[in-house]
């Protein structure tokens, strides 16, 4: 008998077509893989069943190896991305990294990217060029929209931000597209790609390639560059790098200081403490009446790094420090230590966050550490420590921004750039709570209700929940022996933020203390099906049912 052959990523450095009947000792040595993933990673993360219950990572596991004598050696690695991509949200770092050249896939000179107006081709190689700027309509035999949702279904995320971020560059890759079903045949072939430009629709064969590096890359952001990409990196597939880690500029009509900083990291000749003293000692020397930190693009570092720029911040809180004055941009590409940046810069500063909800969750899990499967050799990336910056009761999925500021696909077309138009333009507005109090005046909780909404529809309001706002209104209002003005406002948080423990727990409370009893332990329920076994909601129902009162904090 011939000896039956395996193909080691690393070793041989490419990837050969499984047989469609694999051979026993490929199958073999595939399923040993994956029982050393299946012992191994739940021991190596800090806590592997945060979302995935056991039994539902053993029958995906299960499934995958019971597939594995009719898949391609490809199909596989996707499916071991499929299981890390369901370890659950906040968990981002835990991930097969499909773009990791140790894979060898293929790559379609294409890149692709989720504006508010929907999917483009932002880049392509020149012999694609043609289509840069156009609309996606369809990949292969999906639609844009179809093939967009089937490789989230691979995409590991802290939320749906970091999630969107991986699935727009996880569109060019030639065997993801095949193991979801977009497309057919070898990784090699050509994939067909629908798209609308000027107006008319056309499809093109793109013939994928082993390697990018030997690209000449024609980007839609090069004809007319915005200002935030003056050192950016000219390949748009390189994730949170750039020519320069940081760097400043001072707009003297609007008085704004513009402070760049796309790495956590020291830069060869400078390290972020020194380039941040002189960042701040140029701000001592001039008038700035706006303050802009953009880490829209940064994906992460060294996180113990980004001390000199907070404290730097709580040392110029009477003056860069204000309220209208210091805004942080964030976006779907802020991760990781970037993400620690905004915990902390949430946590004791007066900024104003613009742009796109971040990609990382404020409380996540971190500092990946590789599994490599002992005969593949396909390198696994688990989480190692639970970064734990803000409450512990902190479900937020991400630090949404304050104005929300999106790009649509003329903004790159055009180098502008919404999110520093929106603090160019920014002028104070009344407060939620200051506008919710005057309409409890004005009309009680109809009246209230309606500014909540109106507040909720403006667009700059797109992220924005209102929740935290609602929450402390509500128990000022209490503080204040306005007991019925107080229970509506709690009453309208809960609607509006159906999802939110705390909002029906001081609902729950505050029913509570008007004596409402049964309306008390129906929202102490609700709360516990949202944050099960939340002790204060335990003790909560405990007082209710002892007959003690319950007042909202």
């Amino acid at each position: 008998m011939l000896r039956a052959r395996f193909v080691s990523l690393v070793v041989l450095g490419a990837i050969a077509a499984a047989a469609s009947a694999r051979e026993a000792d490929s199958t073999r040595r595939w399923r040993e893989d994956l029982s050393y993933f299946a012992s191994e990673a739940p021991r190596r993360h800090p806590n592997f069943y945060h979302h995935l219950t056991r039994d539902e990572f053993s029958a995906m596991v299960r499934d995958l190896s019971n597939r594995v004598p009719a898949a391609q050696d490809y199909e596989i690695i996707v499916g071991l991305a499929r299981i890390t991509a369901a370890l659950g949200p906040r968990d981002g770092h835990s991930r097969v990294n499909l773009l990791s050249p140790d894979l060898h896939f293929h790559t379609l000179p294409l890149n692709f990217h989720m504006y508010s107006d929907g999917i483009f081709v932002r880049a392509a190689s020149k012999q694609y060029a043609d289509v840069v700027g156009a609309r996606l309509i369809a990949i292969g035999r999906l639609s844009a929209e179809d093939a967009f949702r089937a490789v989230l279904g691979v995409t590991a995320g802290d939320n749906a931000m970091s999630g969107r971020a991986d699935a727009e560059r996880l569109l060019s890759v030639s065997e993801v597209l095949r193991a979801v079903g977009a497309a057919a045949g070898s990784p090699a072939e050509s994939v067909p790609v629908e798209v609308e430009i000027a107006g008319g629709k056309r499809t093109v064969d793109v013939m994928p390639t082993a390697s990018l590096a030997a690209v000449e890359w024609v980007d839609v952001r090069s004809a007319k560059p915005a200002f935030y990409r003056r050192w950016a990196s000219h390949d748009p597939f390189a994730r949170h790098t750039a020519d320069k880690n940081f760097w400043f500029e001072y707009l003297p009509d609007p008085q704004l200081l513009y402070v760049n900083f796309s790495v956590v990291g020291d830069a060869p000749d400078e390290s972020v403490a020194a380039f941040f003293d002189k960042v701040f000692a140029f701000a001592d020397g001039h008038k700035v009446e706006k303050f802009v930190l953009d880490i829209r693009e940064n994906g992460g570092g060294n996180n113990y790094l980004n001390r000199p720029v907070l404290y730097g911040l709580i040392r110029h809180e009477q003056t860069l420090g204000r309220r209208g004055t210091l805004f942080v941009m964030i976006g779907r590409e802020t991760f990781s230590a970037a993400q620690n940046l905004a915990n902390v810069l949430d946590l004791h500063t007066n900024a104003i966050f613009v742009g796109e909800p971040t990609g990382g969750a404020p409380n996540h899990f971190g500092d990946s550490l590789r599994l490599t499967l002992p005969n593949s050799r396909v390198p696994v990336n688990l989480s190692s420590v639970w970064w734990q910056d803000m409450d512990p009761r902190d479900q937020r999925p991400w630090i949404a921004p304050d104005i929300a500021a999106e790009r649509a696909s003329i903004d790159d077309r055009e180098g502008s750039d919404p999110g520093l138009q929106a603090i160019i333009d920014y002028k104070p507005a009344v407060p939620l709570s200051d506008r919710v109090r005057q309409a409890l005046l004005e009309g009680g909780k109809e009246k209230a209700s309606t500014v909540v909404a109106a507040w909720r529809a403006e667009p700059a309001h797109k992220y924005a929940t209102g929740e935290s706002e609602l929450s402390d209104l509500g128990l000022q209002l209490f503080g204040e022996k306005r007991i019925n003005d107080a229970v509506g406002v709690f009453e309208l948080n809960a609607a509006v933020n159906g999802d939110s423990w705390r909002a029906h727990h001081n609902l729950g409370r505050a029913y509570a203390a008007a004596e409402k009893i049964d309306a008390a332990r129906a929202e102490f329920m609700r709360a516990l099906a949202i944050r099960r076994d939340a002790p204060e909601t335990l003790s909560a129902i405990d007082r209710l049912d002892a007959g003690r009162q319950n007042v909202p904090r």
